[in-house]
């Protein structure tokens, strides 16, 4: 994915540092106006293979390397070594290649990519040799940190290829538990910025199909689908793709993880396959194939794109908060349109209520409803699944939910509002 602009990077790159100089050192490489990831993996790859060198000479040696006197010398000498290491315009194409294939490709599917990295064409690694590896990894730091602290815990040897992508879906899955859409962008956001630095840029459409790849990868379906029914809305090519998202979703607050991200894995024993992995909504929706970014698709950023504004809600059609069944059947609620059409009686539905909103929903989404968003009301939280079991469509039950939230004073971006949406979404067609 995205060759042809690797190779435009390369080239571009190539033509001015080579045009007066047969090579370039690493110091400089470190100074290039590059992303950091970039200079991450070059600086990694050197000390790598120097460290490589020097304990071949180290044991051919007659020499102590380790005495006192010796270890700060040989210390000085080895960062000497690194800065001053040259490049040709080959050995330069190479490794900035090599380190382009994964800092995109992990930025962009960071689960998988960083698996099929650690193990290259192998199916069990290491210890020590994945370790080394996860030293390349920039950015989503909190991956390679939850990973080192899973095995540093559990002392393994070794760990097998489909257990390791297993233990990184599940750390990822943890540490983002709580993110919303919105939240998941604020970190797929590195992808583009880092196009940006390198003069590629998305356009609206084609950073949404990345949103898509990146969320999938994650195993983010619902949101990935959520996405994939939005974006043929994106149809004015002055939109910015994060403008229309905050359009199409509920405000938010950045969900914070303040608790450390190791804690989740304290109490394990095994790893799960990571075809086994569970995914981190309610209910899922059906698994729809993102579409894959085509290299023509990174093309000049549309500039000066507006903010949109939330939508606004619909005719209030609540006129006291909701309190408790009989309020529902009040005559404040008897003139609006929308209650009369879910309250009437529907003769399609009295004899085939497949639906059954309330048969569906897991035990312990419905008592967390019931408790944040009905304050503990079980015949209120009754009576508003009935009437949304009513509503023909995903439209029509979202006008509902958001004048709800709005007269119970109920945040949407709260937990309990996002996955309790989350399940009538994946229910409501």
């Amino acid at each position: 994915m995205f060759d042809r602009e690797k190779q435009i990077v390369i080239n571009k790159f190539c033509d001015v540092i080579f045009k007066d100089h047969n090579e370039i050192t690493l110091g400089k490489v470190i100074s290039l106006p590059i992303p950091e990831a970039i200079k991450k993996y070059f600086d990694e790859d050197i000390k790598q293979r120097l460290d490589r060198e020097l304990a071949e000479i180290k044991n051919f040696s007659t020499f102590d390397f380790e005495k006192r006197e010796v270890k700060p010398l040989l210390s000085e000498l080895s960062v000497i070594l690194k800065i001053t290491k040259s490049f040709n315009a080959n050995e330069f194409s190479t490794s900035l290649k090599s380190a382009l294939d994964f800092s995109i490709d992990y930025l962009l599917r960071p689960c998988e990519t960083l698996t099929y990295f650690v193990f290259d064409f192998k199916d069990i690694q290491p210890n020590e040799f994945i370790l080394q590896r996860l030293k390349f990894v920039k950015d989503y730091e909190y991956l390679p940190e939850i990973i080192k602290g899973y095995l540093k815990r559990k002392g393994f040897d070794s760990i097998g290829k489909k257990e390791f992508l297993s233990l990184v879906k599940k750390a990822d899955l943890e540490y983002t538990m709580e993110f919303t859409i919105l939240d998941h962008y604020e970190m797929f956001k590195s992808f583009r910025d880092y196009l940006n630095k390198l003069d590629l840029f998305l356009t609206s459409n084609a950073e949404a199909e990345a949103f898509q790849i990146f969320l999938m990868d994650k195993g983010q379906d619902s949101f990935a689908a959520f996405i994939e029914e939005k974006k043929k809305e994106l149809i004015d090519p002055r939109l910015d793709f994060k403008s229309f998202l905050q359009s199409i979703t509920l405000p938010r607050t950045k969900a914070a993880r303040t608790s450390n991200a190791l804690d989740f894995l304290e109490d394990q024993t095994k790893i799960v396959p990571a075809e086994k992995v569970q995914e981190p909504s309610i209910e899922h929706l059906p698994e729809s194939e993102p579409e894959k970014i085509s290299d023509t698709a990174v093309e000049s950023r549309i500039k000066d794109t507006s903010e949109f504004s939330f939508e606004p809600s619909v005719e209030q059609f609540f006129e006291e908060k909701i309190e408790n069944t009989s309020e529902l059947k009040s005559n404040a609620w008897k003139d609006n349109a929308l209650f009369k059409k879910l309250t009437q009686p529907d003769e399609s539905k009295k004899t085939d209520f497949a639906r059954n909103l309330d048969g569906k929903i897991k035990n312990r989404l419905r008592k967390l409803a019931i408790k944040k968003l009905f304050d503990g009301s079980e015949p209120d939280y009754h009576s508003i699944m009935a009437l949304l079991d009513k509503a023909d469509n995903w439209d029509e039950a979202s006008q509902f939910l958001t004048d709800l939230f709005q007269k119970r004073n109920i945040q949407p971006y709260s937990k309990a509002a996002i996955k309790f949406t989350e399940f009538l979404y994946d229910n409501i067609r």
